[in-house]
């Protein structure tokens, strides 16, 4: 295939877009790239895992103030922890298999590297 005739998106299949979040949420199957930025206390909830199956999600934080940013299941993934962001440039990355989602990675950018878990 020449350079010419790739469509990345047709090869691939949907590239998410960056979605940029202020205030509680909850993602669809396209947020897949989220930037966060929070001045106060929040959540975002995690798309319905068996939709969400094959898919990642990654998150990066701005956190300001007292701010804090809470990631959570809609309550249908097997041995879910919700995740804390309250310090800047937190971030994490999400993996769905349809019946759970894994933390594949994270980082806590507070000095400890580890995410809270709530």
């Amino acid at each position: 295939m020449s350079l010419a005739n790739l469509n990345l998106k047709t090869q691939m299949g949907n590239i998410p877009s960056m979605t940029f979040i202020t205030a509680a949420a909850t993602l669809d199957l396209n947020q897949q790239a989220v930037q966060v930025t929070a001045t106060t206390a929040w959540a975002i909830t995690l798309p319905n895992v068996t939709e969400a199956a094959g898919m990642w999600y990654s998150f990066s934080a701005t956190i300001l103030d007292s701010g804090a940013v809470t990631i959570q299941d809609n309550g249908d993934s097997a041995n879910w922890t919700d995740l804390l962001l309250n310090a800047d440039n937190d971030r994490c990355l999400l993996y769905s298999t349809g019946v759970e989602w894994f933390v594949i990675a994270a980082y806590a950018s507070d000095g400890t590297g580890v995410l809270d878990v709530i």
